[in-house]
């Protein structure tokens, strides 16, 4: 659940910082900065072939940060999937006992990936509240303070980008799901009530 709730705030962090890097290349800070003034990139690259390295590293460094919240989805899927096939070996004489009194295969499947689903919409929310408390209070803190470096812009976090955080975790928690209900609803009744 931690690993998801992290990958969740990444995500979340990593795509409002890449929103507001792309405004910040197609010039569109002005309203975030009061009037008269500049940001400390700005002054320090007047030069339009520094601005163009300068753009050229910031979307360098948005590719590899969607890159590593990639990896880390699927490091929270292995985790997911790792959970659910504990639980399954746990639950032995549970998933025994649904089968002896008429539960079918597919029924017993679709408890493991509910199971999963709801450690995943727990895992949103914890996530999403992270990550736009980082990115929408301490990383425009950081910019419009002068703090944050030459990666730093004011991060951008429209609702559309949660509503995709929310059909990527879901999709995630799904896929990972998958082979422990299937091996869970493949388990022999009798065999089960065995331990």
């Amino acid at each position: 659940m931690l690993s998801m709730s992290t990958c969740v705030a990444f995500f979340i962090l990593v795509s409002s910082i890449s929103l507001g890097l792309s405004e910040d290349i197609q010039g569109g800070l002005d309203p975030f900065l009061p009037p008269d003034s500049q940001t400390p990139q700005e002054t320090a690259l007047e030069d339009p072939e520094a601005r163009e390295v300068d753009e050229d590293t910031k979307q360098t460094l948005v590719h590899w940060l969607y890159v590593i919240s990639l990896a880390s989805f699927v490091a929270a899927a292995a985790g997911i999937a790792n959970i659910l096939l504990v639980s399954m070996h746990q639950r032995k004489k549970e998933i025994g006992i649904l089968r002896a009194v008429g539960i079918s295969r597919e029924e017993v499947g679709r408890l493991f990936i509910l199971d999963a689903l709801w450690m995943v919409l727990m895992s949103f929310i914890i996530g999403v509240l992270a990550g736009l408390i980082l990115s929408n209070n301490i990383f425009n803190w950081m910019f419009v303070d002068g703090r944050g470096g030459m990666f730093f812009a004011p991060a951008r976090t429209p609702p559309v980008l949660v509503l995709s955080a929310l059909v990527i975790c879901l999709f995630v928690g799904a896929a990972a799901a998958y082979y422990p209900a299937k091996k869970a609803s493949a388990m022999d009744p009798v065999a089960a009530l065995r331990g």
